[in-house]
């Protein structure tokens, strides 16, 4: 199934997504802005299961998931 994750400019670089994730290191990875925040991002999201827990647990909200086909 073909997944989009799309991570918004309030994420707060907590982990909660990449720790509650069953695919966790394979999904998610941290990167650094140029403002100095770190943030996560979904640098594999072809390995997201689509169990949307990582939307349900991210306290800023931050993270938006979407099934491809249904687009």
């Amino acid at each position: 199934m073909p997944v989009e994750i799309f991570v918004n400019d309030s994420c707060t670089g907590c982990g909660r997504c990449r720790n509650i994730c069953p695919k966790g290191p394979i999904v998610w990875d941290i990167r650094k802005m140029e403002d100095g925040r770190d943030v996560y991002y979904a640098k594999e999201p072809a390995f997201c299961l689509f169990c949307k827990t990582c939307v349900g647990t991210c306290p800023a909200g931050a993270i938006t998931v979407l099934n491809k086909s249904r687009c």
